[in-house]
């Protein structure tokens, strides 16, 4: 019996903490629903109180509004009265055109009270003003492309029947008055420019299918009046009150706001149904999503366990390329290398451009030199001995050779070819810089010591001659840049009739040496050539410093 005592007892203080726990959440769901409950009173209030200040603001216009139209219809009937006795034409007039008129008479007689009037205005100007201003915000924030042209095209609509309606009461006081003051005729100016701006911009943004029609009530003959009746307001000349001419000018703006109004139906037609389009497709690409999502969440263990796949023979590939293409690099500079030593770079960079390698250079000069003895050095030297010796002598004319504007062209044993002027075009400069180079050659060889003869220094002898020149590649298999003509022939015996420790120029290179200066030459009078008969040559002494 005690034994179930206690489990009842146990029992029964499990449902006292179950109770009390949700009291507790009872308590915290009512403090949370009064905190809200706070929040939306307190937001209401102040919704009620903006709401009271319009309100009480839209009912002293409102009443101002109706003093007006009274005192309209008071006027009206007046002169309604005396319409009777005068003619029976006046009968026929529209009612609404019998208010205005009498509107327009009661400002040009200084009944109605200017001030009214432009509160009303100022007001309802504010209102329309801070709807436009948010309207602009929302087409800002909005990110519709489809939409952007109803939607701008609509909101410059609305600007167009704003300005029109503002130009109105201008025009009507024009009518009314006989002549605007200064500080009616900007504002009426002003509108006058937005309407037409407004109408330029939407004619850029304006569907193919509204823009005839807008252009119609610009331009076309339904509102030829209107424009006329804008041009004498613009003027502003002083004319008596007329109070016709001001209905008629009511009535054609009256009839522009309702074709702009029309438009803006249409307009907003267009943009309801683009909107409800954009909304399937919204839709349909929702479902779209949430399909593939699915889709996704179905395969992705798969897709994880191809990924890793790929990703793995992907850095393998990776690898592998990497190295190649390193080797892949080096083998080429190291072919580069070897190219560069076989032909100029110049022309190396054609070749690789797909250019056109064979050229004439109108003027270039040439060089040839040849060791004095070159087969008595040679004769008792092993082939190795005679390669270094090579070597050595043509690292020395190489390192010269770059620091002149020349180029190596070819080298057979002793003899050597370079050339200034070819590849590359150097002006009239070819026959100094070859020159410069020539009389440092003749002092760096006799520096170099006979391999046979260690105690004695080796002896060259060269020639120079300028004249036209033809390059180009000769070979396929092993590419040789080599160059044609007679003024290679006669550099060549220029070479061959010189003296050891000499350098004989021709008449032509003395020619261009006289003209940039610089060299002292000696003239060795006529000696006989192949092939070009007796010619007279000179010896390139030194270069003036």
């Amino acid at each position: 019996m005690d034994h179930i005592t206690e489990r009842v007892t146990g029992g029964l203080d499990q449902a006292r903490e179950a109770f009390h726990e949700l009291c507790q959440m009872a308590m915290a769901l009512e403090s949370e629903r009064e905190e809200k409950r706070s929040i939306a009173i307190a937001r209401f209030e102040a919704m009620r109180t903006y709401t009271l200040r319009l309100r009480e603001k839209h009912r002293v216009l409102r009443a101002k509004y109706i003093n007006m139209v009274e005192m309209y219809n008071a006027l009206a009937e007046a002169a309604h009265d005396r319409s009777d006795s005068s003619s029976s034409s006046d009968e026929e007039r529209d009612d609404t055109c019998s208010i205005m008129e009498n509107v327009i008479r009661a400002i040009s007689e200084g009944i109605v009270e200017e001030e009214t009037v432009e509160e009303v205005l100022n007001f309802y100007n504010m209102v329309i003003t801070s709807i436009l201003g948010a309207m602009a915000t929302e087409i800002g924030k909005a990110q519709s492309p489809s939409n952007w042209r109803l939607i701008m095209t609509a909101y410059n609509m609305i600007k167009i029947v704003d300005s029109a309606g503002i130009g109105l009461v201008f025009g009507l006081r024009y009518y009314g008055n006989g002549k605007l003051k200064p500080d009616e005729i900007i504002p009426y100016v002003q509108h006058d420019g937005l309407l037409w701006a407004y109408y330029r911009k939407v004619v850029e943004i304006v569907p193919e299918g509204l823009k005839s029609d807008i252009e119609s009530m610009y331009k076309g003959n339904d509102f030829k009046s209107l424009r006329d009746s804008t041009k004498t307001i613009l003027k502003n000349n002083p004319i008596p009150p007329d109070h016709e001419k001001g209905v008629k000018y009511f009535t054609e703006c009256q009839k522009f706001t309702f074709a702009a109004t029309k438009l803006l139906d249409e307009l907003g037609l267009k943009i309801r149904l683009s909107r409800n389009v954009e909304v399937y497709h919204v839709k349909l690409a929702n479902a779209w999503g949430i399909c593939i999502l699915i889709l996704i969440f179905l395969i992705i263990p798969f897709l994880v366990f191809m990924a890793r796949n790929v990703i793995w023979t992907f850095q393998l590939f990776a690898t592998s390329l990497n190295a190649r293409a390193t080797a892949l690099k080096k083998q080429q500079e190291k072919q580069n290398k070897l190219i560069y030593k076989m032909l100029p770079r110049l022309v190396v960079e054609k070749l690789k451009s797909g250019e056109d390698v064979i050229e004439t250079f109108e003027s270039a000069s040439l060089f040839f030199s040849s060791v004095v003895g070159f087969g008595s050095i040679t004769r008792g030297l092993n082939p190795f001995e005679v390669i270094t010796f090579l070597n050595g002598f043509y690292d020395v004319i190489d390192d010269l050779i770059d620091q002149y504007d020349c180029s190596k062209v070819e080298s057979i044993s002793d003899s050597y070819l370079i050339a200034s002027g070819i590849p590359r075009s150097n002006g009239e400069r070819h026959a100094s810089q070859l020159c410069s180079m020539a009389l440092m050659f003749l002092k760096a060889s006799s520096a170099i010591h006979r391999p046979d003869q260690p105690s004695q220094t080796i002896q060259v002898k060269a020639g120079i001659h300028t004249g036209t020149v033809v390059a180009g590649i000769v070979g396929s298999k092993l590419p040789r840049y080599c160059l044609f003509g007679d003024t290679v022939n006669t550099a060549s015996r220029m070479q061959s009739q010189s003296l050891p420790g000499k350098v004989q120029i021709s008449s032509e290179t003395k020619l261009m040496l006289d003209v940039m200066g610089g060299f002292i030459t000696e003239e060795r009078g006529p000696i006989y050539i192949k092939g070009k008969g007796r010619l007279n040559t000179f010896w390139l002494n030194e270069e003036m410093e």
